[in-house]
């Protein structure tokens, strides 16, 4: 029973062999219990005490080597054989032969009565034969065998039984000295496990050849996909690589000499980018976008439009015709020079430059950007539509260049004191269809509707009502009350393609008085307001005399002469004609 628990306690070698099904247990050595002392109150045949406290023993305590039976086998008489060993102890005989054996430094006899058959195995030779005998030592390898044994030692040597190896087989103690569980146990087992390494040699190969199986098989069954999303445009890509390779002639020049093809082909990438977004705008970013994403090959420019509301600010330089017959080629500097100046404002107030038509240009704010749009400063959407044009007028006005070129002698016979670019604006509010017009041979990303068409009747009226920016009754009513006061009301209109009447407003050039106590910037302003609105109300008499008192401060305004003059023609003395509707027709376009 205590020889189990030996093999059990502290993780022996039963537990650890549990472990290890297809090992094979090939050698077994039980050693002796280094901590054993000879049990207290142990005494010889004469009731002497035995032991570190025995002073014929010289104070030596009873370890297990002092149990050892003596070197040789003797038996003589009719000697008794010893339940432990064969050793004999002779109740008759040679007097000097019993007084050897019977010698007090001789403990073997006391192996069983000191409990230390089991505690000292190899002194008691409690186990006189071999546990375990090796299997076949040639056969085995020393990484294929693993010692068993909790103890401190770092190699166990085993001996050999064969002869072939007479110094025998030097194994590596794998069990973790520091473990603190591991306590000596006195059990030293080898074990053979050739079956684990070779069932874990074709676990590992079962293992590779699954993952070349899956691999296979998944290549075979996503090849139709890799060869769609990878190889095929890879070749679209190439094949248009190739295509614009072609063009790298005419960049050389431009990049020098030393430039290599992919710093061409960057360079190339780029310019056409920037060139195709300066080209069609932003109401071209529709037709980027679906071509984009769409599956074609070729280039589908003619894509639907979309509906969308917006600001359209409409403009043009006047007497363009003189311009163009006095600058003839520096016509393009002075066209352009007013396109930057316009283009610049435009974007700053949060617009997009659209069309350019020579002489005139169109530029939009859209709802898209308003939506996203915080107002700053009570500063409206519309209040930025209108600062764009009130500032780039202001900056041809004082622009260099345009003052150069308007010097030339040809200018000089109309303009005595030469060209100064003369502009007109019209602002109005609506929806529009942004989309494609042209062909597959070309094509421009513009706005169509009547509200487009509208802002240009504005810009035409300008100069019906002598004055620089004409803004619809639509485009005002969104205008913040800061920017209100600088526009006045000069007529109520029903103009050509449009379905309701409107009020008209012109932006007033003339000096802020400042004064808190009218609704528009100056005493000017604030009567010919009152006076539109008795004209609209039929009060025309009324109307006359404010209108009057107008031309008292400005004896040049043409708007309160065109008032005038149409309340003369059209009315009844003082009274509007019957069935007056509080508008007149304005047949310029």
């Amino acid at each position: 029973m205590n020889l189990v628990q030996t093999f059990a306690n502290n993780g022996g070698p039963i537990t650890y062999f549990q472990n290890f099904e297809d090992a094979q247990l090939a050698f077994l050595d039980l050693g002796d219990d280094p901590s054993f002392t000879t049990p207290a109150g142990s005494t010889w045949e004469d009731g002497s005490p035995r032991g570190p406290e025995d002073p014929d023993t010289d104070g030596l305590p009873g370890l297990c080597a002092n149990y050892a039976p003596p070197t040789e086998k003797v038996c003589g008489g009719s000697g008794i054989v010893s339940r432990i060993s064969e050793v004999c102890y002779p109740d008759v005989g040679d007097t000097d032969l019993k007084t050897a054996l019977t010698e007090k430094t001789s403990m073997y006899k006391y192996c069983n009565e000191d409990d230390a058959a089991w505690r000292c195995v190899k002194s008691c030779r409690t186990v006189p034969g071999e546990l375990v005998n090796w299997i076949d030592e040639t056969a085995m390898r020393s990484n294929e065998m693993l010692r068993f044994s909790p103890d401190l030692a770092d190699t166990y040597t085993i001996p050999d039984r064969t002869g072939n190896n007479p110094e025998g087989t030097v194994i590596a103690n794998d069990v973790d000295p520091d473990n603190p569980e591991m306590a000596p146990t006195r059990v030293t087992a080898i074990f053979y496990y050739r079956e684990l390494k070779v069932t874990e040699a074709w676990v590992t190969i079962m293992y590779m050849l699954f993952n070349m199986c899956v691999f296979g098989v998944s290549t075979g069954a996503f090849l139709n996909e890799i060869l769609d999303l990878v190889v095929a445009p890879m070749e679209r890509i190439c094949t248009a690589l190739t295509s614009l390779s072609k063009s790298m002639k005419s960049l050389q020049s431009e990049m020098g000499e030393d430039a290599d093809e992919f710093e061409m082909l960057g360079s190339s990438m780029l310019k056409l980018t920037d060139l195709l977004k300066t080209s069609l705008g932003e109401a071209g970013s529709a037709i980027i976008k679906n071509n984009l994403d769409g599956d074609d090959e070729g280039l589908n420019a003619m894509v639907p439009g979309t509906k969308m509301m917006g600001y359209f600010g409409f403009c043009d330089v006047r007497s363009f015709d003189v311009c163009l017959q006095v600058l003839e080629e520096d016509i393009m500097v002075f066209t352009n020079t007013i396109s930057g100046i316009i283009h610049k404002k435009v974007s700053e107030h949060l617009g997009a430059p659209n069309k350019n038509i020579g002489d005139s240009w169109l530029s939009v704010w859209t709802d898209r950007e308003e939506a996203t749009y915080a107002v700053e400063d009570g500063v409206t959407f519309a209040d930025h539509a209108l600062l764009a044009y009130v500032e780039t007028f202001q900056d041809i006005g004082t622009n260099s260049v345009l003052s150069d070129l308007g010097k030339r002698p040809g200018f000089l016979a109309t303009y005595p004191d030469g060209y100064k670019p003369s502009m007109g604006a019209g602002l109005h509010h609506g929806w529009a269809i942004e989309g494609a017009v042209g062909s597959q041979a070309k094509v421009d990303a513009t706005y169509l509707s009547p509200h487009v068409n509208m802002s240009a009747r504005l810009e035409a009226a300008t100069k019906q009502f002598d004055c620089s920016i004409l803004v619809s009754e639509e485009f005002y009513n969104r205008m913040s009350p800061k920017y209100q006061r600088h526009m006045r009301k000069v007529d109520r209109v029903m103009v050509v393609g449009a379905s309701w009447p409107m009020i008209l407003y012109a932006y007033d050039e003339g000096e802020d008085e400042g004064n808190d106590a009218l609704a528009k910037k100056n005493r000017f302003s604030q009567e010919f307001d009152n006076a539109v609105d008795k004209y609209i109300a039929g009060e025309w008499k009324d109307a006359k005399k404010l209108l009057f008192s107008c031309l008292g401060a400005r004896n040049n305004d043409i708007a309160a002469t065109k008032l005038i003059d149409f309340m003369a023609s059209a009315g009844r003395g003082d009274n509007p004609p019957d069935q007056w509707e509080g508008f007149r027709q304005l047949t310029s376009k």
